[in-house]
């Protein structure tokens, strides 16, 4: 069996593909299949691909574009691969990136999804540049998935098995978060973690599906509650209408203009959230109490003051200066930027 599949849909996306394939097939890791799938691209997308006479590529074509869901889940069955390395047609990964993946899956078994740190970059000023900073460990991951993905798509490997043994696929009604629900399905039964090491960098390009789904706000909020509900009944906790709604805002803090739901009704839910979990102990509770302050201190930062959150009884969970305030709140507009 062939130890990996770097598995790469291209849709119309001759701008940056060079560049992305030469940073895969100039990896130290060299022994892989490039399973490149094209969906019906009309630029010249094939004409680059076919231009490699690398052996290491197999390239797929769709007969008429299916979308990018699709696409994924055609990868999955037909990868050759024990593992599956995500990447996307406009991205570079580093050096290093599969060889540190695949040793550490196989040194860890139990481990099905292995994403990595990295830097995100605007394309078009690429001095704009954010390190990301996701959690490591399941037990925090398992948590941050109730508010937000904290697995970067395009950076990670997955253990093939994992998902053909479960019938785990990207699903249509996940649309432009499809990887989020995935993760969140993954994350009940099998450990999901990030490796620290920054192993992609990821552009940001103005027609990207995250920036496009910002764009139409509602249309992204609907698609992200079905994947709250998701955690929300794992967790047991019972809900209202208005109560999922919260839930959208405080996860979605970051991206919105206004808030409809006052600091009140917010720490109540929150609040909720923490007795669900101390009554059925679905995750270890000061993780879960640490994560449930992180998402009130940035509601506060995007919408409120310090002294909200200080005053709250989740500054006891997670302590934070007024210094780490301010700090973040100056890093909204270049977050706002880099989007």
């Amino acid at each position: 069996m062939m130890m990996v599949t770097v598995l790469m849909p291209v849709y119309n996306a001759s701008e940056f593909l060079r560049e992305t394939m030469d940073s895969i097939l100039d990896q130290t890791y060299e022994e892989f299949e490039f399973l490149i799938i094209n969906d019906g691209s009309t630029d010249s997308s094939v004409n680059i691909i076919e231009s490699y006479k690398d052996e290491r590529i197999r390239l797929v074509h769709n007969t008429e574009n299916i979308g990018l869901i699709k696409t994924l889940n055609k990868g999955i069955e037909t990868a050759s691969g024990k593992y599956i390395v995500r990447m996307d047609a406009d991205d570079i990964a580093e050096k290093n990136r599969i060889e540190t993946q695949v040793n550490f899956m196989e040194n860890n078994s139990d481990v099905a999804v292995a994403g990595s740190n990295g830097v995100m970059f605007l394309s078009n000023k690429p001095m704009i540049k954010k390190p990301t900073d996701f959690p490591t460990r399941y037990s925090e991951i398992r948590c941050k998935l109730l508010f937000e993905s904290p697995v970067m798509h395009p950076a990670v490997i997955i253990r093939k098995s994992v998902l053909l043994e479960n019938n785990y696929r990207y699903r249509d009604e996940y649309k432009a978060t499809e990887d989020y629900g995935l993760w969140m399905e993954i994350a009940k039964d099998h450990k999901i973690v990030n490796i620290s090491q920054k192993l992609l960098r990821y552009r940001i390009v103005s027609s990207s599906i995250t920036n496009q789904a910002l764009k139409r706000m509602n249309d992204r909020i609907r698609v992200m509650k079905k994947i709250y509900i998701l955690g929300l009944d794992y967790l047991g906790v019972e809900y209202s209408e208005d109560e999922l709604d919260i839930h959208a805002e405080i996860a979605l803090s970051s991206t919105l203009k206004h808030f409809q739901y006052t600091k009140r009704s917010i720490e109540k839910w929150l609040n909720k959230l923490i007795d669900a979990n101390n009554s059925v102990g679905r995750f270890k509770s000061e993780i879960f109490n640490r994560e449930i302050a992180e998402q009130y201190f940035r509601v506060c930062v995007y919408n409120g003051a310090y002294v909200d959150y200080k005053n709250s009884k989740f500054a006891n969970y997670n302590p934070k200066s007024f210094f780490t305030y301010m700090k973040l709140k100056s890093a909204v507009r270049i977050k706002q930027m880099v989007r």
